[in-house]
């Protein structure tokens, strides 16, 4: 590491490599509130390097009880997350979900904010659980990475680690 002393070093996340490792962490099926069942999909992602954001898009099938009938339902659910890094595991994680939208065909009205719920705390709990990108210790750079990390940021292509000692 003595080659790094003075330098920076930085290493880019691209959209499409966090997309793909995001991607490998579904299909996700829980019940939440022992009432609700989850089944999530096909996520996508997208950089909003101006608010230091990422948003993500998943397909949703929920299954509830409504009226004395289960019924299983299906929409999309798209909400906004930051990013922060885990030094122990040389992890990027999604954190701070805010559900920016949430439309499930079907669901009544008066059942929209307990499916909000549910469905935030599900995210919570699997984003804190499961890291979006983890740095390939192998590589030079990403393994360096793991061990100095000074600051992560958002921009238009990338996730940008920079690093230095």
């Amino acid at each position: 590491m003595w080659w790094l002393k003075g330098r920076s070093l930085e290493v880019r996340v691209t959209e499409s490599q966090l997309r793909a490792q995001l991607a490998e962490r579904f299909p996700v099926e829980r019940t939440v509130l022992l009432l609700v069942r989850w089944r999530l999909t096909d996520p996508s992602l997208e950089f909003l390097p101006q608010r230091q954001r990422v948003a993500v898009g998943i397909d949703a099938r929920v299954n509830l009880k409504l009226e004395g009938d289960r019924g299983d339902l299906g929409g999309r659910i798209e909400l906004e997350t930051g990013v922060r890094y885990d030094e122990a595991r040389g992890a990027l994680f999604l954190v701070d979900p805010v559900i920016t939208r949430l439309v499930i065909d079907g669901l009544p009205e008066r059942h929209a904010q307990r499916a909000t719920d549910s469905v935030r705390e599900l995210l919570a709990e699997i984003f804190s659980q499961r890291p979006v990108y983890t740095l390939d210790p192998l590589d030079l750079k990403q393994g360096s990475a793991r061990l100095l990390l000074r600051e992560l940021r958002i921009e238009d292509d990338a996730v940008v680690v920079r690093l230095g000692l």
